[in-house]
């Protein structure tokens, strides 16, 4: 659709940020915990037969650093992470002006961190999770999301302060790891979580 909508002639090649493991030399999925449907697929082979341009697929967090350096809060900056906080957690690192992928593909995958994985303590898909088991009853009815759980903090939700406050202490503690692991000159927070607020509970917003 994206396509249709440019005049000819006006692009010259494409490219997808996927989240998971990507392997950007051939273009093809490894690992894609979110879209497991394309799992093991040629994605940008599949792109260049639809669309008739080179194309290139690479994980959707180093593209999002790359683009930072490039024309976001890095500009200028040879040393770079983005840590994306969404339904996920990934970051994308660049080194000395390079993007780092890792000799599987699998730089940046924070979400596996420890103890007990970041991703099952701290990301939008855990939190209303964490939430309900807290809270029980019947009192999770509306908390399908982690937005959910941040407006019920703010609401002076007991329990959802606690969780969201918990959550803010993880990922304060991520960033001050990759900040030692990598001494990068930025570290760009962004994502879906990284908007988020609470109030006066002691987490007044992520990012």
């Amino acid at each position: 659709e994206l396509a249709g909508s440019v005049r000819p002639g006006a692009v010259q090649a494409v490219a997808a940020g996927i989240s998971g493991i990507v392997d950007n030399a051939n273009g093809t999925v490894l690992l894609s915990p979110d879209l497991p449907g394309l799992n093991g697929v040629a994605v940008a082979d599949q792109l260049v037969e639809r669309l008739g341009w080179p194309a290139a697929v690479d994980n959707d967090d180093l593209l999002a650093a790359i683009g930072e350096a490039a024309a976001g809060a890095a500009i200028g900056c040879r040393d770079v992470v983005f840590v994306s906080l969404g339904y996920g957690l990934g970051a994308g690192l660049i080194v000395g002006g390079r993007p780092v992928r890792g000799a599987s593909h699998a730089a940046g995958a924070i979400a596996y961190l420890g103890p007990d994985r970041l991703d099952e303590r701290a990301s939008g898909r855990a939190i209303p999770l964490r939430y309900r088991e807290a809270a029980g009853g019947g009192r999770v009815d509306d908390v399908a999301d982690a937005r959910a759980v941040f407006m019920l903090a703010e609401a002076g939700d007991p329990i959802a302060a606690r969780v969201v406050s918990s959550v803010v202490a993880a990922l304060g503690d991520l960033v001050v790891d990759v900040a030692a692991l990598l001494d990068p000159e930025v570290i760009v927070v962004g994502g879906g979580l990284a908007e988020l607020r609470a109030g006066d509970t002691g987490a007044d917003g992520i990012g």
